[in-house]
């Protein structure tokens, strides 16, 4: 086996290639709880996307459809900041980045490829991470229902293609 300087940027760390199910016993308040590998896998995918919702890329993708507007307030006066909007790549539809008391459609970013799922395999938590942090061409936004239509029509496509 190669030793860690060997390997140079291509090391895993042994808890990546080890394909035994994690299993660990941690105190949470007055219960034991058991981890799982579902449940580590989860834990990893989702703090993983949490670290993609701060990525400077994706942040590349919301500045080039931003619009910003500055029309009056409802008092007729000017305002002091713009209204800023963001355009769907697929509907073109004007959207907000969170939730919003008048219903317009929330921006989000989606990658072209589907990232897909997080294998057990040695190299599947590799693979994830740079599907996830792809090149900025691989992504775009867009609103949520359009997002959501692609991802249930990807979803449908690798179900088809697992059987």
């Amino acid at each position: 086996m190669q030793s860690d300087k060997d390997m140079g940027s291509k090391w895993i760390p042994p808890a990546v290639v080890d394909t035994e199910p994690v299993v660990k016993i941690s105190k949470r308040g007055n219960r034991y709880t058991m981890w799982t590998e579902s449940w580590f896998k989860s834990q990893v995918r989702g703090n993983l996307r949490q670290l993609f919702m701060q990525w400077p890329r994706r942040k590349e993708v919301l500045d080039a459809v931003r619009l910003e507007e500055w029309p009056p307030t409802q008092a007729g006066k000017p305002r002091k900041r713009p209204v800023v909007w963001y355009i769907c790549s697929e509907c073109g539809a004007k959207c907000k980045t969170a939730e919003n008391k008048h219903n317009h459609p929330i921006i989000e970013v989606d990658h072209i490829d589907p990232v897909g799922k997080l294998d057990s395999t040695p190299g599947g938590l590799i693979e994830f991470i740079n599907r996830l942090f792809c090149d900025p061409k691989n992504l775009r936004a867009v609103c949520r229902p359009c997002h959501r239509q692609k991802t249930r029509s990807d979803r449908a496509s690798m179900k088809e293609t697992w059987r």
